[in-house]
């Protein structure tokens, strides 16, 4: 199935893309697909973009990156422990939007350390 996703900012545009599954698959009643009904997981996709700074020097800027629903690879288990996951009725560990997150908190981590986080200024947009 085809989604657009609407990226925003000062020049507004969007974006098509191919999602894997379909997004109301096992939301059927009836034949119909009633309104309101959440799509899956694997179909939602996150966009975020950074720019961030270290003590007052440029860090890390990250211009627009779609994430996907899967945990990025080489994170250090301090990192998922900093950004866990909340279990409801759901497992959400595989969220696109915490894996934006994990990425984010990877690329800081990596450019100053973990004391070094208290240093941060900056902004993130995460759609």
């Amino acid at each position: 199935s085809s989604v657009v996703v609407d990226v925003g900012g000062v020049s507004s545009r969007s974006v098509a893309m191919e999602v894997p599954g379909d997004p109301a698959a096992g939301c059927e009643v009836n034949g119909r697909v009633p309104l309101g009904c959440a799509p899956s997981t694997e179909s939602v996709a996150a966009f975020v973009s950074f720019r961030l700074y270290h003590r007052g020097s440029l860090a890390a800027v990250e211009p627009g990156r779609l994430f996907y629903a899967q945990v990025p690879r080489g994170i250090d288990p301090r990192i998922h422990e900093m950004l866990q996951p909340i279990f409801s009725h759901i497992k959400r560990d595989d969220h696109a939007e915490r894996a934006a997150l994990l990425h984010i908190s990877r690329v800081l981590i990596n450019r100053c350390g973990f004391d070094g986080c208290d240093d941060m200024s900056g902004w993130v947009r995460l759609y």
